[in-house]
């Protein structure tokens, strides 16, 4: 099984093999780093356990964005080769695309909300290109004007105690995920003996991101259906 794909033969991601995360790479295998795929496979429930909750297609299309994140975390740290990151970063940008498309656009139809989700995803995604070694600064960048946009919209909502709790909980753990993802980076936090690694840690607290997340958005969904 470890013979079924050779990552040796397509190029690496920039940081490959010394500057990415701090779990050991593994040589010779089909998956490089096992902790991190095992950590990826959460954001695969969460988005089934979205996709059942979901009755219209706007939360289909989220709960398969979580979906899709789960198996390109999973394609990146199986095999840390250079497509791969259009994957990761691209699903974690479809998720944002998708926070600031149903934000803002008037839903007056799937098809066009479908395409707007598309062209905002996309041109998150080619910063990757124009910017090839600055993967985590476009996240960085795309997760500020998200959270920025997204807090100017929803000032114009009447939110319950439930809902504030729900963004305030998604956008905390967010930021706890994102301070383990970068003490990982400086091996601060990274304990081989032990199979913990912050990198891991990050995938599971966005993991918990997301369900608030998904919470937040449903309670604004049945709101907005509610008044129409």
């Amino acid at each position: 099984m470890n013979q079924l794909f050779d990552w040796t033969q397509y190029p690496r991601l920039y940081c490959f093999p010394d500057k990415c995360n701090c779990e050991p790479m593994r040589a010779g295998v089909l998956i490089i780093q096992p902790t991190a795929v095992l950590s990826s496979v959460p954001f695969i429930l969460i988005g089934l356990w979205a996709w059942m909750k979901s009755k219209d297609f706007e939360f289909k299309l989220l709960a398969a964005c979580y979906i899709i994140l789960g198996f390109s975390s999973i394609f990146l740290h199986s095999s840390y080769i250079l497509v791969s990151r259009y994957f990761d970063f691209g699903s974690i940008f479809a998720i944002m695309s998708w926070t600031l498309v149903y934000l803002y656009h008037s839903r007056t139809n799937h098809f066009k909300f479908f395409l707007w989700f598309l062209g905002v995803t996309f041109f998150m995604t080619s910063m990757l290109k124009i910017f090839p070694k600055q993967a985590i600064e476009a996240f960085v960048v795309w997760a500020i004007v998200t959270i920025i946009f997204s807090f100017a919209r929803v000032q114009s909502f009447l939110l319950n105690h439930q809902q504030k709790k729900d963004l305030y909980l998604s956008i905390f753990f967010l930021f706890i995920g994102s301070v383990s993802f970068k003490l990982d980076e400086l091996r601060y936090f990274c304990f081989p003996e032990w199979n913990l690694y912050g990198h891991s840690v990050w995938h599971l607290l966005v993991g918990v991101s997301l369900i608030f997340h998904f919470r937040f958005f449903q309670q604004i969904h049945q709101h907005r259906k509610s008044v129409q």
